[in-house]
């Protein structure tokens, strides 16, 4: 890599003034921070700028030029932590983006809408990140420069963007009709009164994504999507995560109780929680589903504010479902961890089996649950 023609014409400047360094174009550049800089890719020259503020204040000296300057020595020890910074970047997005698709597949995987066909392509995929998974582990190598983990992580990066591109073109079946739960033994029906540790399990089976939603569809109609996507947008997240929560919860079913326990309607409150809200399961299951929807939103706006989200965000899938299974941690990655009475009685959550349950396998959860508006109309 060479220092352009302007950058070496700011080299004299270099030890005086606060220069700044980019690769911007290919090329080395050095420039005057204060009009040029560009913060992602450029290195601050701190003892110049002790020099021009010295002692609180602008020095008001003239700055000494330095003309005797290793300009390969310079480069190098200005490029280095720019490219440090982005190899770590392109590590940590590479291994992001590797979990987060392993947790959608092996999701899609336990999906009884998902082909034969389509099983298998997973299968394959699944084997294709376990490779660029070994491959990010090799760039912990000591012996690798910076230079060297940026090249490399650039090109798994590519890899793994092929392989995104495969998993999209997996699709669910819309005509697979009610899916049950049961694979999910144990799953928590979440909801914590005041962040309790108070959690129910349930047995609920879910609203196929092209069958009626609920037991009585004159309730389930068009003024019902109408009112989940109204409270969406209110507390500000995607309406289809909002019915994708309840399909999961309880098949979308504001009348469905859970038979291990008191936990019931749409979201499966538990009794604490009704209490809280005003009001009590026996009641909540006496609602009308259009009514019972006061109450869901009631509490998740409650809960998203002792979660300390503003007002203003915007809640993700996970986010939202986590303000239901365990609101007490949902600004957590890690919502559980094995040998937490909470993971134990939620292990079915865990998609990957590695010991946690987290936002990214909740929002995939809240995801394949999703149902089409199609489902509210006659």
């Amino acid at each position: 890599m060479r220092i352009s023609a302007p950058g070496m014409a700011n080299l004299a400047y270099f030890g005086c003034l606060p220069m700044g360094i980019s690769n911007y174009g290919g090329d080395i550049q050095i420039y005057n921070v204060s009009e040029y800089a560009q913060p992602f890719f450029t290195t601050l020259n701190p003892m110049a700028e002790a020099q021009l503020w010295s002692g609180g204040g602008f020095s008001g000296g003239i700055p000494q030029l330095n003309l005797n300057i290793d300009v390969d020595a310079l480069a190098d020890a200005m490029w280095a932590p720019v490219i440090e910074d982005l190899a770590l970047s392109n590590v940590n997005s590479n291994n992001s983006t590797i979990s987060t698709l392993k947790t959608r597949l092996n999701s899609l995987a336990e999906n009884e809408g998902v082909s034969d066909d389509d099983k298998s392509t997973i299968k394959e995929l699944l084997k294709e990140l376990e490779a660029q998974e070994a491959a990010m582990k090799a760039l912990e190598d000591e012996s690798l420069t910076n230079d060297e983990i940026f090249q490399k992580s650039k090109e798994i990066s590519k890899t793994i963007t092929e392989i995104s591109k495969k998993a999209s073109k997996i699709t669910v079946s819309s005509a697979s009709s009610e899916s049950s739960v049961s694979e999910y033994a144990n799953e928590s029906q979440g909801v914590f009164s005041s962040f309790n540790s108070n959690y129910a399990t349930s047995s609920i089976s879910s609203a196929g994504s092209k069958g009626r939603a609920g037991l009585n569809s004159t309730e389930y109609g068009p003024a019902f999507l109408d009112k989940v996507k109204q409270i969406a947008q209110r507390i500000n997240c995607d309406y289809r995560d909002l019915l994708g929560v309840m399909n999961s919860e309880s098949g979308i079913n504001a009348s469905a109780k859970n038979p291990n326990g008191s936990a019931t309607g749409l979201i499966q409150f538990i009794e604490s929680t009704a209490r809280s809200l005003g009001t009590s399961t026996s009641q909540l299951r006496r609602m009308s589903p259009m009514k019972q929807l006061d109450y869901v939103e009631k509490f998740l706006v409650k809960n998203k504010s002792c979660a300390g989200f503003s007002s203003g965000h915007k809640l993700s899938a996970g986010e939202l479902y986590a303000l239901v299974f365990l609101p007490a941690r949902a600004n957590r990655q890690v919502l559980a961890s094995r040998g937490e009475a909470y993971y134990s009685a939620n292990k079915g959550l865990d998609i990957n089996k590695d010991g946690k349950i987290t936002k990214d396998e909740l929002g995939n959860r809240v995801l394949s649950k999703r149902v089409s508006d199609r489902s509210f109309y006659a």
